[in-house]
């Protein structure tokens, strides 16, 4: 994740307006504060996934490009792209099937088993594709939030392959996503994409774009959305997937981020501990040895001012934005912006890899919580 993209990613901690940037190598540098759009807190269901509304049509009134849509165009729209990424998370288990590592693993199904259709959990505030719900049954194992960083105008960084195919962090980002997701819904968990498609999951306007771009209110908002999407879904884990980047394409390493500032920190450190664990011996397994970067403070890195990651933090003193409700972790496996490791991860079987990492280190966590 590019300076830029990380310094959108931050809660604001300090007065009004913008801050000078200054230049740094690291991507955790200094932050942008930016204006925090207040947002209503949503009513908790009562009941994990059992009260999670099933889809029925219903939409937001402006599509995209805000004209007035019909709400049951709208809502057959959500309807189809449900289905359709539940049918990308079946070909995902077939395709994980074809690119494991030589390691021995244990059987995993080829197809995923049956169980209720997919679940839209706000169609009102999200856009066709976002806060989608997989549940993997009635005797679920926990639900898990699967973030897919960036996503439509917002591309995070850019990294190129040893053979000059350029790769952008949102185009990687949503393959790991969606194979996680599968990998967890067969291993009995329900599963819910922020987003699901290449779009972003909350609604845009056309305002919230410049130049093509979106816009740093845009930005903010759209994390709030996510935020909102895991507490919907009342979640037992957040876990945002990024790639990490650096001015040198030499740089490399793993690294795993938490929020230490709030009362979920120790869970937090745990969940990112299993994630980092297993990350590093997933990359380890594909030939592609990553040194270790640590399971480090969101706010960490020398910044101007600090500042917590919003999809991870308690929200700045006084913000009407509600913080998530359950641990939360980011994690950034590798460097985009390094053409041997983005080469390796950026095919089937590195994703592959990577989801099964990403998905036993949630698993391993979840169930030690339970003991």
């Amino acid at each position: 994740m590019c300076r830029a993209a990380r310094d959108r990613l931050r809660s604001r901690q300090t007065g009004l307006g913008e801050a000078d940037v200054t230049s740094g190598r690291d991507d955790r540098t200094p932050t942008v504060p930016i204006r925090r759009p207040s947002t209503t807190r949503v009513a908790r269901i009562t009941a994990g996934t059992a009260g999670l509304r099933e889809e029925k049509s219903r939409t937001r009134p402006h599509g995209r490009s805000g004209h007035r849509v019909a709400r049951r165009q709208h809502g057959a729209l959500r309807g189809l792209l449900a289905a359709l990424v539940g049918a990308t998370l079946a070909a995902w288990s077939v395709l994980s099937a074809q690119f494991v590592s030589e390691t021995p693993r244990p059987e995993r199904p080829t197809a995923m088993p049956a169980a209720p259709s997919s679940i839209v959990l706000d169609a009102r505030s999200f856009a066709p594709g976002g806060c989608i719900a997989f549940p993997s049954g009635p005797a679920s194992r926990g639900t898990v939030l699967v973030d897919a960083g960036h996503g439509g105008p917002d591309p995070g960084s850019l990294g190129t392959t040893l053979d000059g195919r350029t790769v952008a962090e949102k185009e990687l980002t949503l393959p790991v996503a969606l194979a996680v997701a599968s990998r967890l819904r067969t291993a009995g968990f329900t599963a819910v994409l922020s987003r699901s498609t290449d779009e972003l999951g909350s609604t845009t306007e056309p305002d919230d774009l410049q130049n093509g771009s979106l816009t740093t209110a845009a930005s903010q908002k759209d994390l709030v959305g996510r935020v909102r999407c895991a507490n919907i879904a009342r979640t037992d884990a957040l876990v945002s997937v990024h790639f990490n980047s650096f001015d040198d394409p030499s740089g490399r390493g793993s690294e795993t981020l938490y929020d230490v500032d709030r009362p979920l920190a120790p869970r937090s450190r745990a969940l990112a501990q299993s994630l980092q664990t297993n990350i590093r011996a997933g990359l380890a397994a594909l030939g592609e040895p990553s040194p270790d970067r640590g399971v480090i403070d969101d706010s960490s890195g020398g910044e101007t001012g600090g500042g917590d990651l919003v999809l991870l933090g308690p929200g700045a003193p006084g913000s009407k934005d509600e913080p998530s409700a359950m641990p939360g972790v980011l994690v950034e496996p590798l460097f985009l912006t390094n053409p041997g490791d983005l080469t390796a991860v950026a095919t089937p079987r590195g994703v592959d890899v990577l989801a099964g990492a990403i998905s036993s280190g949630v698993e391993d966590y979840l169930d030690e919580e339970r003991r």
